[in-house]
């Protein structure tokens, strides 16, 4: 689970927003949707934090402790919230400027950048590893 969040989420996810969405964003001039942008930031942050201390208790609630347990299982709770929100932040604001502001060009150079991401920082396949458990998650 917190491999998940640490590699899909962060590693694959927020940073190709951080590294390369983001910057082409501004260059483009997303004046007015700045906000929009800082606000991804902090749930980045948010998000590694909320892993982070999932991480610390974890052992814990391995071991059987019920306080441990119960928050890990808050913790997760939050982390869902903070993922839904940031999905929603993304879908209301980042995209519909990315839509308006990349040029093909634009797009054609994130594409190599993510999928230089994808080879050289996480691994060939690691994605569509990720991305298969989560399909098998959901369907239960």
């Amino acid at each position: 689970m917190l491999d998940f969040f640490r590699i899909f989420v962060d590693r694959c996810h927020h940073a190709k927003e951080e590294q390369h969405l983001f910057p082409t964003l501004r260059k483009r001039g997303i004046a007015g949707r700045e906000n929009c942008i800082k606000e991804l930031l902090q749930q980045h942050d948010a998000g590694r934090k909320l892993v982070r201390a999932m991480a610390s208790v974890c052992p814990k609630a391995k071991a059987g402790e019920a306080k441990a347990t119960e928050e890990l299982g808050n913790r997760l709770l939050t982390y869902g919230g903070l993922l839904t929100e940031h999905i929603e932040t993304e879908n209301k604001c980042l995209l519909p400027a990315a839509d308006r502001l990349l040029t093909p060009e634009d797009q054609e150079a994130l594409n190599e950048a993510f999928e230089k991401i994808e080879t050289e920082e996480i691994g060939e396949g690691t994605h569509e590893k990720y991305h298969q458990l989560a399909h098998d998650l959901a369907k239960g």
